[in-house]
């Protein structure tokens, strides 16, 4: 929405130069995280009616009355000035003046100012620092609390890929909280983890730094020895069946009686490691 200010009636001074009125119609302050938006005000004023105008000039100064070197303008009647990103509030002061095609430049006109809110900087979430401790087929992945940057604890943004995957490739995983368990991994496989802490608002999320890279291997599984191999029936009768392995594949043969009875002698060869 643009508003002015205005003034009725027009003063002159001699030859065709013209007391300007002048007015500050827009005045917008933006801010996002981390950074400060310059300060827009837009200035309207009437136009003067000489035939031989040339243009304008604004000054600008943040003192009543001083200014620094002019912006010389066109037959404009307006004009946006961009005003620094201050995190102070500062009054600045404008006015007006009106040239000819021979150079000549009429008095000031009225001045004007505006205070320009200063906007303190919004910090950008802290950055996580990982921990990663790798088992067979998961990974404990663990970091302390992280500023929001705002007062709060941000959220962080596990991701999981190969040693030389970029952030973007690799993926999003489910960790709300810290320590956080990632599973369904291969075991003896080398993994990066990376991390980014965020905020969300009204203007979408603001994100700090990644963190390191962390790289890690799974451990490999501890796998059961094989079965033995070889296993034949060396001998049997009707009152014993001998099962033993060959000498190779069987080093170590322990003998059972296990089960006989006086009528029925039982004795059975166990190959062992």
């Amino acid at each position: 929405m643009i508003s002015s200010v205005s003034r009725s009636g027009r003063a002159y001074v001699p030859h065709w130069f013209a007391w300007l009125l002048l007015a500050m119609v827009l005045l917008s302050v933006g801010g996002m995280a981390a950074v400060l938006f310059a300060a827009e005000v837009t200035l309207t004023w009437q136009a003067n009616t000489e035939s031989d105008l040339a243009g304008y000039r604004v000054y600008q100064g943040t003192v009543s009355g001083q200014y620094g070197p002019p912006v010389t303008l066109g037959t404009v009647t307006t004009h946006t000035v961009m005003l620094p990103p201050s995190t102070l509030d500062r009054t600045y002061f404008w006015a007006l003046t009106a040239y000819d095609l021979a150079g000549n430049e009429s008095a000031k006109s009225n001045e004007v100012s505006r205070l320009i809110i200063g906007v303190p900087p919004v910090m950008a979430p802290g950055v996580p620092v990982l921990t990663v401790a790798a088992q067979e087929n998961e990974l404990l992945v663990a970091w302390e609390p992280v500023s929001d940057g705002a007062g709060g604890v941000a959220t962080v943004d596990v991701r999981l890929g190969l040693p030389t995957d970029h952030w973007g490739l690799m993926m999003t995983q489910v960790c709300p909280s810290s320590p956080c368990r990632i599973m369904g991994l291969v075991g003896g496989t080398s993994y990066q983890v990376r991390a980014v802490a965020y905020r969300s608002g009204p203007t979408g999320n603001v994100f700090g730094a990644l963190s390191a890279s962390v790289l890690v291997t799974t451990l490999t599984p501890d796998l059961p020895p094989a079965p033995p191999a070889g296993l034949t029936v060396l001998s049997s009768s009707a009152t014993e069946i001998v099962i033993v392995a060959s000498a190779k594949d069987c080093p170590r043969v322990v003998t059972s009686t296990k089960g006989s009875t006086a009528s029925t002698p039982r004795r059975t060869l166990t190959c062992t490691q």
